[in-house]
């Protein structure tokens, strides 16, 4: 999982910097992302632990999100305002996987860092959206316009 992991924040940190820049680099890093995502949750789904099977739906709604800023076309004008939905959706299942995570840890070990990862991800894809919409964070009807 963790080389999963790496591989999908790879994807995610080159969408990152191309997110103002190259909107058709964004869409391939995160289609990618996406995928990798969807293994992870392959292999939480065919795993044998008790939070099993919701880790394994957060991560596969993850990749859903992840895929559907991927099919954004347009221009960077155009990509991020439209992906805010996306990102906010992203943000509340990493906070979902985060609680599960916590739940299941113990202070001091590779679960509770993970825990503490994935909320800070969370913080991040928040204050991403948060660039393009207002403070009811709907990502709709209140879009800041660029």
């Amino acid at each position: 999982i963790q080389a999963l992991l790496l591989q999908a924040g790879t994807h995610l940190l080159s969408a990152g910097n191309t997110w103002d820049d190259d909107w058709d680099s964004v869409r391939e890093s995160m289609f990618a992302a996406s995928h990798a995502f969807y293994d992870i949750s392959n292999v939480f789904g065919s795993a044998n632990i008790d939070e099993s099977l919701p880790l394994a739906m957060l991560f596969e709604k993850i990749g859903n999100e992840l895929e559907d800023v991927s099919n954004i076309s347009g221009c960077c004008a155009v990509g991020p305002p439209s992906a805010c939905p996306n990102l906010l959706a992203v943000e509340e299942h990493l906070v979902e996987i985060s609680k599960i995570l916590k739940l299941n840890s113990v202070a001091a070990t590779d679960e509770h860092m993970m825990c503490t990862l994935f909320k800070e991800v969370a913080e991040l894809f928040g204050e991403m959206a948060g660039r393009y919409v207002d403070t009811d964070r709907s990502g709709q009807e209140s879009e800041v316009s660029v």
